[in-house]
This record gives structure tokens, C-alpha cells and sequence, in this order.
């Protein structure tokens, strides 16, 4: 991903992070499980 984006991988690793700690989770694993709690709770 670094290497697509021209940047560092501290940098994708620093923006990542960021993104988790606005999601409030702690991980890829919680992210995707809100998008897909996200995804049920529209379809319903």
C-alpha cells in the first residue's frame, strides 16, 4: 500500500492507527466488524 501511494509505511502505519483510535476499536478485525454491523443494521 505504501509503495502505491508513495509514501513511507511509518506513514500508513501512523494514519491506520489514527483511523482505529477515531473508530474506537483496536484493531482491523473490530473496524470490519463495524462495517459489517453497519452494513446488517441498513439492510434491516
Amino acid at each position: 500500500m505504501a509503495n502505491l501511494r508513495g509514501v513511507s509505511e511509518g506513514t500508513i502505519k501512523a494514519q491506520t492507527a489514527a483511523i482505529y483510535r477515531k473508530a474506537g476499536v483496536s484493531g482491523r478485525p473490530q473496524l470490519l466488524s463495524l462495517f459489517i454491523d453497519g452494513l446488517v443494521d441498513d439492510a434491516a
